[in-house]
């Protein structure tokens, strides 16, 4: 096409070496561009930050255009219509990408991402919802502490078992202990309408547990038991299924089948097995490197015990795993034998949520991201109120850039776990 002076538009691009400097500019972004994506899989840098330099480099190609135009040929100044056309284009297309990445990677508004996060929250509190507060240990002996966490965590994690119902997480409830606080305002932290209290005493061969149920609202007891029986695996498990039961009754929380004959199932038939069970999690929960060689050791003792202790399987799977972060363990060894640990645990109960969870944390850290969220899934599946597989399964989806569905993930985790600093703290980063 001619310009009305005799000079081709493509002539006078090259003249003032616009072409030059496109050709030059463009070659050079690609070049960076490869330069970056070797270094990000090398880093493990998070793929975001290609596109945003990718973005970045192609707004920036109209405006290197531009000044080419101006300073390519200082002897020539006189722009006709065409060239105004022309750069106008230019500019609108910056400009037109610019604006549709802000429209469409636009970080939400604080009150839309806790819009967002807290959406699950609300729907839960629709329905019915518990806090297990941590029991009073009733016992002659300060060092039957670990038992009664025991039996406490259990009872908790017995009721979490119960889809229809919100369960608060462990580490919420602890920040409770010993609390002198009004059962309403510990309720309203919580985000839950009842509180669950109570106390176990063991003697010799006996144990006596005693649990009220409190609809906090009122202040008033909706249902109150006491247990006292010889102290034995099966009698243990047994108290914590009639307590799960009772409760899901009281509060008018319905049990599936499948979840029935989760509460009712029996782990294990030792209650040696158990114990080193339970003092191998409260260590694990410690997070230090001799707790963790500790809480290694006790699960090592369950499963010798009783190598068909599911949830002693699962328990070794997760301290390996700590350990490559907290006391540097090599990851390839440490992965390696917690696959086979919770193969074994899924062998042995194909529904355990926490062995569905520790095979997701396995392949998360490996960076098999769709291995990882078909397990997390599985997990939540299996019990919703698993806050630990809703905490992993939102690295998940951050990692993998479904941003949505990440903090919609970890807005639920914190719901059931709303005083666990970690998972506020991914919350806030998300």
């Amino acid at each position: 096409p001619q310009d009305g002076e005799g000079n081709t538009i493509w002539n006078r691009l090259r003249r003032r070496k616009v072409v030059q400097w496109g050709i030059a500019y463009a070659a050079g972004a690609w070049g960076f561009l490869q330069g970056l994506a070797y270094i990000s899989e090398l880093l493990e840098w998070p793929a975001q930050l290609q596109k945003l330099t990718g973005l970045a480099l192609l707004i920036g190609l109209p405006l290197v255009l531009v000044v080419a135009w101006y300073h390519g040929d200082r002897g020539e100044r006189r722009v006709t219509r065409t060239e105004l056309a022309i750069l106008t284009l230019l500019f609108l297309l910056g400009g037109g990408l610019f604006w549709r990445y802000q429209h469409t990677t636009e970080t939400p508004t604080p009150t839309a991402a806790t819009d967002n996060a807290t959406s699950a929250a609300a729907d839960a509190d629709a329905g019915p919802s518990i806090a297990v507060l941590p029991f009073d240990n009733r016992s002659a002996k300060q060092d039957d502490a670990y038992f009664v966490d025991g039996i406490h965590d259990d009872i908790l994690t017995q009721l979490s078992k119960i889809s229809a119902l919100k369960v608060i997480s462990r580490t919420s409830v602890e920040q409770f202990r010993d609390t002198k606080l009004p059962i309403q305002n510990i309720a309203e932290q919580l985000g839950v309408k009842s509180i669950l209290e109570g106390g176990v005493q063991r003697g010799g061969d006996r144990v006596r547990i005693t649990v009220q149920l409190i609809d906090a609202a009122i202040d008033a007891h909706l249902w109150a038991e006491t247990f006292d029986r010889d102290l034995t695996a099966e009698n243990v498990f047994a108290i914590q299924s009639e307590v799960a039961a009772a409760i899901a009754g009281a509060l008018r929380a319905e049990l599936t089948a499948g979840e029935k004959a989760r509460v009712d199932a029996v782990p294990t038939q030792s209650i040696e097995a158990w114990e080193s069970y339970q003092l191998g999690k409260q260590r694990m929960a410690r997070r230090s490197s001799e707790s963790l060689a500790e809480a290694e050791q006790f699960f090592r003792k369950a499963i010798e015990l009783d190598p068909h202790f599911a949830l002693a399987h699962v328990g070794l799977a997760d301290v390996l795993q700590l350990q490559i972060e907290y006391s540097g363990a090599a990851p390839a060894a440490a992965l390696t034998e917690a696959d086979k640990s919770v193969a074994e645990a899924l062998r042995l109960q194909p529904d355990l949520s926490e062995a569905w969870a520790s095979a997701g944390g396995n392949a998360f850290r490996r960076r098999a991201y769709n291995d990882a969220e078909t397990k997390f899934r599985r997990a939540i599946e299996i019990n919703p109120n698993n806050a630990t597989a809703r905490h992993w399964y939102s690295l998940v989806l951050r990692d993998t850039g479904r941003h949505d569905e990440s903090l919609e993930q970890i807005g639920r985790a914190v719901a059931l776990d709303p005083m666990s600093p970690v998972m506020r703290n991914v919350l806030g980063h998300s």
